[in-house]
């Protein structure tokens, strides 16, 4: 299309995205490390679990709507009036929020929309990477977050952020319960200990994590591996290989019974019901009264290729030490490939 105009003056150098033009600001003292000065917007937006934390004054109901960028509509919770939004040491707007009920971004805390913008004046400078705010005949200059200026990939990439070995110099805190619990295969994790009890009305499975001991009673830990308490359990999920590394796990490498393999002699209750769970239904044998080192093994190296994970046998292995099946005997590879 430049070839049908008659255009004298120089083409400007073809440049890449300059960053998300967020700028820190700080609310009644509270910093806000990332507010997105949006020209999209006809309103400044809040989130209401940060309007919660600045304690602001009251909200102001509003009958108002919200068209998002999905095409759905928000129903503010209410306007706060008057919040001063200080940008630079020297510089503090006073803006009209709406609160909505929206998760927090960490890309954009909030959103500082048209009327703030007309209010500081701001002049967004993509090719500076800045954000000029001309309040009382001053000029008042915050700069965007710097970002990384070339990514390869196949994909878009908006936004890549890097973290320099040392500079943390926040506390670190353990991860959430139920990020403990349920975690995700791929990261590993060292337990210290994990055990059972062996109380006949109230087993208990006991493990630690993150040095911190957590109890969890033994039906829980059969609804875990999806295994019933009591009576059948012909409807079972789980693979041959999870139920091998499992198993493995729970006994820690060392025998399965102190009596020829036989399942009776298995003193830890859990242990000794899921046992009787491999035998009966994954090797499908009429008499469940043994099951060996080699047996297991041949599970394991049945599925060795098997990319099929069970969550719920994931959640127990990850209860368990991490200790992996040991290598299978040479007859038992041979048969694998027959094994259903």
């Amino acid at each position: 299309m430049l070839a049908n105009y008659s255009f004298s003056g120089k083409v400007p150098k073809k440049l890449g995205d300059p960053g998300i033009p967020t700028i820190p600001c700080s609310i009644k003292n509270n910093y806000v490390r990332t507010a997105l000065c949006d020209l999209g917007a006809g309103v400044s937006v809040m989130p209401f679990s940060l309007y919660k934390r600045l304690d602001l004054d009251k909200l102001i109901p509003t009958d108002i709507s919200l068209q998002m960028a999905d095409k759905s509509t928000a129903i503010p919770v209410g306007v706060c009036e008057n919040v001063p939004v200080q940008v630079t040491q020297h510089c503090l707007i006073l803006t009209d929020f709406v609160v909505l009920e929206m998760p927090e971004d960490d890309n954009m805390s909030i959103i500082l929309g048209r009327p703030f913008l007309n209010t500081a004046g701001a002049v967004i400078d993509c090719n500076k990477g800045k954000v000029t705010f001309n309040v009382d005949d001053k000029e008042h200059t915050v700069y965007f977050p710097k970002r990384i200026d070339k990514v390869y990939g196949v994909n878009t990439i908006f936004n890549v952020k890097t973290i320099k070995v040392g500079s943390i110099d926040c506390p670190i805190y353990e991860p959430k319960e139920e990020y403990q619990t349920l975690v995700i295969g791929s990261i590993s994790i060292q337990y210290k200990d994990f055990e059972f009890h062996r109380s006949q009305t109230n087993p208990m499975v006991r493990y630690k994590i993150y040095n911190k001991t957590i109890n969890l009673p033994f039906s829980d830990f059969c609804a875990a591996i999806r295994v019933p308490q009591w009576g059948s359990c012909e409807k079972v999920r789980g693979t041959p290989r999870e139920l091998s590394n499992l198993y493995t796990m729970i006994c820690n490498g060392r025998s399965f019974s102190d009596d020829g393999g036989k399942i009776s002699s298995i003193q830890q209750p859990a242990i000794r019901y899921f046992a009787y769970f491999v035998t009966k239904c994954v090797l499908a044998r009429r008499n469940a009264s043994k099951l060996s080192v080699q047996d297991m093994a041949f599970l394991a190296a049945a599925l060795q290729q098997d990319r099929t994970y069970n969550l719920g046998a994931l959640i127990a292995c990850r209860l368990a030490t991490n200790h992996s099946v040991g290598p299978p005997r040479a007859e038992v590879c041979r048969t694998a490939a027959s094994f259903p």
